[in-house]
C-alpha cells in the first residue's frame, strides 16, 4: 500500500505540473518514486514533465519504469510511443502503439499516430486503413479526419482529401492546419477565392505561420494584386528570413514591379543561403542579362540548368541569351530542349521557328510555328509568320520582357505546401 507521504509528493507534482511549475514538478515526482519506486503513476507523471521539458531520454527512461510495474497498461504503451515518435525511433515507436492497441483495441489516438508513422514510411494505403479505424471508433476525432485527409491527398484522391479536411473544420473551426491545407489544395485548382479565405482564416488562427503568408502572397501575386502580395512575403520573410521559396517569390514580384535590382537582391540572398536552388539561380541568371551583365547572366543559367537539368525554364532563357548574342545553334539546342521538358511551353515553339526560319529553313519553321498554335490557337505572331512565310525576317521572337519565368517556385518537397501531419493529438 502507498503510504500518505509518497502520496503527498506525487499529489505535490501533480499540482506544480498544472501550474506550468515543472522543474519543481519533477522534484516533487523524483521524491514521489525514490520514497516508493514502484510507485507506476509518478513514473509515468514524471515522464510527461521530463517530455515537456524537452528531456526525452530521462522521460523515456521512467515510461519504461512505469510499464516494468503495469505492462499491460495500454495508455502509457501509447504514451511511451508519442515520445518514441517526437524522437523519430519509428520501429520502436510502432510496437508501441501495435502493443497499446493489443490491449485496448478502441484507442483511436493509437490508430491515428501509428497511421502518422505510416505516412513517413511512405506506406499511405495502410496509414489510411489506420485513420478510418480511428474514424470509426470516434467520429469526432479531428485529427484522424485531418490525417486521412492527408493522406487521401498524397494518393492523389483531391476530392476526398477536401471533404475530410472540411470535416476537420466543422469538427474543430480553429484548426489551422486543414484551412491551410484546403488553401493550398483550391490554390492549386485556381480557385483563388477559396484559397485565398483558407490563407487568411489559417493566418487568423496562427498568425506566425510564414507558408501561409508566403502562399497567400502566390494566390494574390496570381491575381495581379502585386503590392499585397510583396507585402505577404516580407511578412514570411519577417517570420522566418530563411524562407528561400519566400525570398525568391519576393523578387519575381519585386521586378514585376519594375524594382530589378531589389528583385536580384533577393535571389542573389536566396543563393547565399541556399547555394543548390535551381530557380533562384535562373531567375538571377535572367534578370543579370537585362541588366547587360552577359556574362554573369549566362554563368546563372548554366548553374541552373546544372542543378536541375530538367528546368525547362533555364533552358529556354539560356536559349534567348545565347540567341542575343549570335549563338543561334546553341539557342536552338536550348529551345529543342525546353520544348521537349514542356511541350506547352510556348515561346520554345515560336522561336526555334524563327530560328529555323533565319537559318534558311523555312518547312520546319512553318512546322514550329504550326505547333505554337497546337498549344495556343490564338498566338498573335505564329499565324502571321505562316501567311508570311517568304518574307525576308519573321515576327520577332520571344524575350525576357515577353515570356520571361514568372512561374513561382512551389513546394520543392513534398509536404512544403500542406501542413504534415503531425503524431497528436497525445492521448
Amino acid at each position: 500500500m502507498m503510504d500518505q507521504e509518497d502520496n503527498y509528493y506525487f499529489l505535490e507534482g501533480n499540482r506544480l505540473r498544472v501550474e506550468g511549475r515543472i522543474p519543481q514538478a519533477i522534484g516533487a515526482y523524483l521524491e514521489a518514486v525514490r520514497r516508493r519506486p514502484s510507485h507506476t503513476g509518478a513514473h509515468f507523471n514524471l515522464a510527461v514533465a521530463y517530455t515537456i521539458s524537452g528531456q526525452f531520454q530521462p522521460a523515456l527512461l521512467h515510461y519504461r519504469e512505469a510499464l516494468r510495474f503495469d505492462p499491460e497498461n495500454a495508455t502509457i504503451h501509447l504514451a511511451a510511443g508519442n515520445l518514441l515518435a517526437d524522437m523519430k525511433q519509428w520501429d520502436e515507436a510502432v510496437r508501441e502503439y501495435r502493443e497499446a492497441l493489443t490491449l485496448d483495441p478502441t484507442l483511436a489516438s493509437a490508430h491515428v499516430n501509428l497511421g502518422n508513422i505510416l505516412m513517413e514510411r511512405g506506406a499511405a494505403d495502410s496509414a489510411i486503413e489506420s485513420y478510418r479505424e480511428a474514424i470509426a471508433l470516434d467520429p469526432e476525432h479531428v485529427e484522424a479526419h485531418f490525417s486521412l485527409g492527408n493522406a487521401l491527398h498524397s494518393k492523389g484522391w483531391v476530392d476526398a482529401a477536401i471533404a475530410y479536411w472540411h470535416d476537420t473544420l466543422r469538427l474543430d473551426p480553429e484548426h489551422g492546419r486543414a484551412n491551410y491545407n484546403l488553401g493550398s489544395v483550391y490554390y492549386a485548382l485556381q480557385k483563388y477565392d477559396e484559397a485565398t479565405r483558407h490563407y487568411r482564416e489559417a493566418l487568423r488562427i496562427s498568425p506566425e505561420f510564414a507558408d501561409a503568408h508566403h502562399y497567400l502572397g502566390d494566390v494574390l501575386s496570381d491575381q495581379g494584386d502585386i503590392d499585397t502580395a510583396i507585402a505577404e512575403y516580407r511578412k514570411a520573410l519577417k517570420l522566418d528570413s530563411r524562407h528561400v521559396d519566400a525570398r525568391n517569390n519576393l523578387g519575381l514580384a519585386l521586378r514585376l514591379k519594375g524594382q530589378l535590382d531589389a528583385a536580384i537582391a533577393q535571389w542573389e540572398e536566396a543563393i547565399r543561403l541556399e547555394p543548390g536552388y535551381a530557380e533562384a539561380h535562373h531567375n538571377l541568371g535572367a534578370a543579370l542579362f537585362v541588366t547587360g551583365n552577359f556574362h554573369m547572366g549566362l554563368h546563372e543559367l548554366r548553374e541552373a540548368i546544372r542543378l536541375q537539368p530538367d528546368h525547362a525554364w533555364a533552358h529556354f532563357n539560356l536559349g534567348v541569351a545565347l540567341n542575343q548574342m549570335g549563338n543561334i545553334d546553341g539557342a536552338i539546342a536550348n529551345w529543342q530542349e525546353a520544348a521537349h521538358l514542356n511541350p506547352n511551353l510556348v515561346g520554345a515553339h515560336f522561336n526555334l521557328g524563327n530560328a529555323f526560319y533565319k537559318r534558311g529553313n523555312p518547312d520546319q519553321a512553318v512546322s514550329k510555328w504550326r505547333e505554337t498554335l497546337r498549344f495556343d490557337p490564338e498566338h498573335p505572331w505564329a499565324s502571321f509568320n505562316i501567311g508570311g512565310a517568304s518574307r525576308s525576317t519573321p515576327s520577332v521572337d520571344y524575350t525576357y520582357a515577353q515570356c520571361e519565368s514568372t512561374v513561382k517556385q512551389h513546394p520543392r518537397v513534398a509536404g512544403r505546401m500542406f501542413a504534415a501531419t503531425g503524431a497528436s493529438p497525445r492521448s
